[in-house]
């Protein structure tokens, strides 16, 4: 009898194991959710040293813009600065607008962020779809050193047959010496928006600055000013929006700017330069 209940505890012992082995292996089967994957993680271009990193995603689309993915590594015991720039499109840059971002990041800290590229200014610019991106970046601790300064070129179209400067219709030649060339043109007077197109072509090795200022509509005088970063050995465009309040104080719709007359100033961006001055004419119509 007793060796009978022994045999019937060692059944139900082995029956109790079995149920606990299989609740363990149900546990251990239960599903784990999947994170979805964030394109704007995918960091497609990088530069770093000891002191810090940088990395950037390629740009995401949507409706209205470009989305860009950043991010900033601070290696050292200091408060450090980042600037991103990204002007320059299929070999063009554009000089509208601040595509990027400045960042400031503490010591042994990492940032992301993100920065957005308007496509309206891109179509503007003759720019249809991103071939490649050029991005300076560059970093700077709180004592004002230098630790990253350089230029990242994200190719998206490895195909991408040679870009064609942007031709303005109705243009006109402002400035051709020293090796720089501006032009204007693709005049648009809508009601809501009026402006008109640069051509900036720096065939230097230095930045320049130009400015733009004291602009004159049919004769009235204004005072909008412009301020423009040519990169050296490059061509970029610009878009001069022309002031309604001031075309509506002068008595003038968009429609009826004949002329558009304006101070050009160009100067070495490093020490302020003088390389050229002059008031330049333009014929609307």
């Amino acid at each position: 009898m007793s060796r009978t209940k022994r045999y019937i505890a060692l059944a139900l012992t082995l029956v109790l194991a079995l149920a606990l082995a299989a609740c363990s292996f149900s546990v251990d089967r239960t599903p784990e959710e999947t994170p979805q994957a964030d394109p704007l993680r995918d960091f497609a271009a990088t530069s770093e040293n000891e002191q810090c990193s940088f990395a950037m995603t390629k740009p995401v689309e949507n409706e209205t813009n470009y989305e860009v993915g950043v991010r900033l590594e601070n290696r050292s015991d200091a408060q450090m600065s980042f600037i991103v720039d990204a002007g320059g499109y299929n070999g063009f840059s554009l000089l509208n607008g601040d595509f990027g971002t400045f960042e400031t990041v503490e010591p042994g800290q990492t940032r992301e962020t993100s920065f957005t590229i308007d496509k309206g200014m891109l179509a503007l610019c003759g720019v249809k779809q991103i071939d490649t991106m050029d991005v300076s970046v560059r970093a700077y601790l709180d004592t004002g050193e230098n630790v990253l300064d350089g230029e990242l070129t994200l190719r998206l179209n490895e195909n991408a047959q040679e870009p064609a400067p942007l031709a303005l219709a109705h243009e006109a030649v402002l400035i051709d010496e020293n090796g720089v060339r501006i032009t204007i043109g693709n005049p648009t007077l809508d009601a809501d928006a009026p402006y008109v197109m640069l051509c900036c072509e720096n065939s230097t090795d230095a930045e320049l600055a130009l400015t733009t200022e004291n602009f004159r509509y049919n004769g009235g005088a204004c005072t909008d000013y412009n301020s423009f970063l040519l990169p050296a050995g490059r061509t970029g465009y610009a878009q001069i929006r022309l002031n309604t309040d001031t075309l509506e104080q002068l008595g003038l719709a968009p429609g009826d700017l004949e002329e558009l007359a304006f101070d050009l100033r160009l100067e070495t961006f490093a020490d302020g330069t003088e390389l050229s001055r002059q008031t330049v004419t333009y014929s609307v119509q």
